[in-house]
């Protein structure tokens, strides 16, 4: 099999598990169909690592026109074969995810997202195309994994990762329950079949659930901002503007209890109140955390022309509004001639 006009290659499904020769497959069917120079889109399954570190490097120079990697999180050595702009020269984003089978064979370890690493191969491509990073976890009910990782974030004191403010361990874990307590209470746990959230038979009438929603939204209201330097980022970071964000544009009758609490109008008036605290410290920032989804986060790297020119002001202000609120996954892959498997026994 040839495809030598190939630009998008996508090959992930529920059979591949992590000793599968899928790099090496894939590096000869493109060194076969010669379409090395066109492809521009490669997602490969996240049960299935790189291999050898060498291999994955001449995987990753034999397709320099890429500009959409998605892959495996990768160890930090692997990462580290990215720290260098002649290597994918044309990245603009890297999607790292987690595996998925780390939940039916737990002897695997979780691998680890270094922010040093990170760094170097967001700073050594800060003159080229990279626009983002993301990362896309496995949500739990706990989201420990999640939270370990993004605390290695948090704790770094690599200020392109903290936005230069550091808070205390507490203020961190309240932001992190905060967003717990609003996602389960306020948008649901589980989202349904039909892309809207599952709410328990009884919460409806639960006035003590009820109750509960509104002092957690009472003690949103009360907090202080502006007293309390990187707070706001924080909360940026770790989903509660992303949470309130979503209680806004829920539809009327949704949410239990909102029609005597009025939870949603709550939350876009905490949001308008914390947006001119908040955005002007975001807006500066060149690596800017988005939180989209549970388990989920963007790092958005702001080209350094972007942050010093500022172009349309207001344009700008709700662009980068949007990113702090995690309103739109902006800069979505183009539609193109495409291989797209699904499941085993490919090529």
């Amino acid at each position: 099999m040839t495809v030598p006009s190939l630009k998008v290659l996508e090959v992930h499904g529920a059979y591949f598990l992590h000793k599968n020769p899928l790099y090496q497959t894939v590096t000869d069917l493109v060194q076969r169909s010669g379409c090395s120079g066109s492809l521009v889109r490669l997602r490969l399954d996240e049960n299935v690592a790189p291999g050898d570190v060498g291999q994955f490097r001449k995987f990753l120079l034999g397709c320099p026109s890429l500009e959409y990697l998605d892959v495996r999180m990768l160890e930090d050595y692997e990462l580290a074969s990215l720290a260098h702009h002649l290597v994918l020269p044309k990245l603009k984003i890297l999607t790292l995810r987690w595996p998925s089978e780390l939940a039916r064979e737990p002897e695997l370890r979780t691998p680890i997202l270094q922010p040093s690493t990170l760094l170097e191969v967001v700073q050594s491509r800060e003159q080229g195309s990279l626009q983002e990073v993301r990362l896309i976890g496995n949500y739990t009910e706990d989201n420990t994994e999640w939270n370990a990782q993004l605390n290695l974030f948090d704790f770094s004191e690599l200020p392109q990762f903290t936005g230069g403010s550091m808070v205390s361990a507490f203020q961190l874990q309240e932001a992190v329950e905060w967003q717990k307590e609003l996602q389960e209470k306020f948008t649901g746990i589980i989202p349904d079949l039909g892309g809207g959230r599952y709410y328990s038979k009884g919460a409806p009438a639960n006035m003590m659930l009820h109750w509960e929603m509104h002092k957690l939204m009472r003690k949103l209201e009360e907090l202080d901002l502006a007293g309390s330097e990187g707070l706001g980022q924080i909360l940026v970071r770790r989903g509660v503007l992303h949470q309130l964000y979503s209680i806004t544009h829920t539809e009327p009758g949704v949410i239990p209890g909102d029609r005597m609490y009025y939870f949603r109008k709550r939350a876009k008036d905490l949001l308008e109140k914390w947006k001119p605290v908040i955005l002007p410290g975001y807006q500066a920032l060149r690596h800017r955390w988005c939180y989209v989804s549970l388990a989920s986060a963007r790092l958005r790297c702001i080209a350094p022309t972007a942050v010093q020119d500022g172009g349309d002001s207001q344009n700008v202000e709700v662009s980068t509004w949007n990113d702090a609120v995690g309103s739109v996954d902006s800069t979505k892959p183009p539609a193109e001639a495409s291989i797209k498997f699904a499941e085993s026994g490919w090529f």
